[in-house]
């Protein structure tokens, strides 16, 4: 069979096609799979990391400026559907899976058009543009969490699957990733980040609550601020920057899934990426929103996990609430243990699985 992913913008619409292509090729090892991203996107190098061929198609966001103001992006998009048809065409797929974001857009609406069969999965609890345009078209919606089913008609063929994560959130148990990090059974870990991009009024929050926890001790604080936010930090708080402390910040974190595994508590933003990997790692979270994305869903996606009792839900506006929870939460193992009950019901561990066998099960039956 061969499958033509279609997404891109952020991580965030990449990150689950990779979890769905490697459960694709553990059912099919002769499954034959291709990706659509956005020309130049960052967020390509997983993908070619991997050596999936990839197409790339020039398109960018359209905002909620004036006409005027997107203008160049309204040319792209226009230009981009004879460039979906030469990709697919060229792929010649037996279905298109699109994980949301402007690029997936010309993708599944030009293989709708040529009679492709085609799935989309949304991530968030509040669906993006490109799915509610494309739903009423698709064989199927594919959702990770249940809320989302409400935006879509009735008529929509909705399908349960859960946010598929990285393969690596389920290889470490607390124990195991604890003494590769080189930390004790008995030690608190404050886990805190903004995104892969960083967010500055969250490293703000994190320098504040390394000050209080440097006089206390006890914790160990790991912060990945944001490569273009560290130099600042580096700066301004070098006994911070240093590695090795009780209190420590990085530009990046590359093994995720190890240090979510590892600890305790965890601030950070709440991406729908973000809350399915919490799920995973069983990791209790302070959940601070973006406010920046559209529709609200980062607040909407935090609700969700709130609601089931896996999270603390908080403005970034009210950093000394964040302060206060982290503190009374890190001291306290009985609510967190009650918090990673919540977490162990509200995720599908098999998500990748699912989304796999919804794939096949739409596959032409004459493939």
């Amino acid at each position: 069979m061969k499958i033509l992913f279609a997404g891109g913008g952020t991580f965030g619409h990449i990150a689950p096609s990779l979890s769905v292509a490697k459960a694709l090729e553990n059912t099919d090892p002769d499954t034959k799979l291709f990706f659509v991203g956005r020309k130049g996107g960052a967020e390509n190098e997983s993908i070619r990391s991997l050596g999936y061929p990839l197409y790339e198609i020039p398109i960018e966001s359209i905002g909620r400026k004036a006409l005027k103001d997107n203008a160049r992006a309204l040319l792209l998009l226009a230009r981009s559907f004879g460039e979906a048809r030469r990709i697919l065409k060229e792929s010649a797929p037996d279905l298109v899976f699109g994980t949301g974001g402007y690029v997936c857009y010309p993708v599944l609406r030009m293989a709708q058009r040529m009679g492709i069969r085609t799935l989309i999965h949304e991530s968030n609890a509040t669906p993006g543009r490109a799915c509610k345009m494309l739903a009423a078209r698709c064989d199927a919606v594919l959702l990770g969490v249940r809320e989302a089913e409400s935006f879509f008609p009735k008529n929509t063929r909705c399908i349960l699957t859960g946010n598929p994560v990285r393969e690596d959130f389920f290889r470490y148990t607390k124990e195991r990733a604890r003494r590769i990090l080189g930390i004790s059974r008995s030690e608190r870990m404050l886990l805190s980040f903004g995104g892969s991009g960083g967010a500055e009024v969250l490293n703000d929050t994190a320098m504040r609550l390394m000050q209080k926890l440097s006089e206390s001790g006890g914790v160990l604080h790991v912060h990945a601020a944001g490569r273009k936010y560290f130099e600042k930090i580096k700066r301004e708080h070098p006994a911070f920057t240093k590695g090795g402390a009780r209190l420590r910040v990085f530009p990046f974190i590359e093994q995720m899934p190890l240090y979510m595994c590892a600890a305790d508590l965890c601030i950070c933003r709440s991406g729908a990426m973000t809350v399915a990997e919490l799920a995973a790692a069983r990791l209790p979270a302070i959940l601070v929103p973006s406010p920046n994305v559209k529709d609200d869903h980062q607040y909407k996606n935090a609700k969700s996990l709130s609601d089931a009792g896996g999270a603390y839900l908080r403005s970034e506006q009210d950093p000394d609430a964040i302060i206060e929870d982290a503190l009374s939460l890190l001291s306290d193992s009985r609510k967190r243990t009650a918090m990673q009950r919540a977490l162990a019901t509200y995720g599908a561990r098999n998500a990748a699985q699912n989304i796999a066998k919804a794939i096949t099960s739409f596959l032409p039956k004459n493939k």
